[in-house]
């Protein structure tokens, strides 16, 4: 199984589309002082993107199919708690209404006030 999961990872690391892709270009330059990385197998699960420690945080990109996933995904984040890795969300909405400048100012806060309680 933990094969499988990190196939699947490797291979949607290579494409990443849509909201997942814009994310990306928000957070995957280098001048953030924090790290994430694509597709990230943990736990069973293939996180959208995982900052790794000192901030362990995940960040998920909600589309419209997780609106019928919201057990599973509160199952994922009970786990990943667990571990000590804290979870954030960013939707299609906030990327189409409020617009990336506004999400990136979200990221950038949520990974301040984790890095700030460490």
């Amino acid at each position: 199984m933990a094969e499988k999961i990190l196939t699947a990872a490797l291979l949607r690391n290579q494409k990443l589309k849509g909201l997942e892709k814009k994310v990306w270009s928000l957070i995957g330059e280098r001048r953030n002082p924090w790290r994430f990385i694509p597709q990230f197998p943990m736990h069973g699960y293939i996180l959208d993107f995982y900052a790794p420690e000192p901030y362990k945080v995940a960040l998920e990109v909600d589309g419209p199919a997780h609106v019928n996933r919201r057990e599973h995904d509160f199952k994922r984040e009970k786990i990943l708690l667990s571990q000590g890795i804290r979870t954030m969300h960013i939707t299609a909405a906030d990327l189409n209404i409020r617009g990336s400048v506004k999400v990136l100012e979200y990221i950038q806060n949520f990974m301040n006030s984790v890095n700030a309680e460490d």
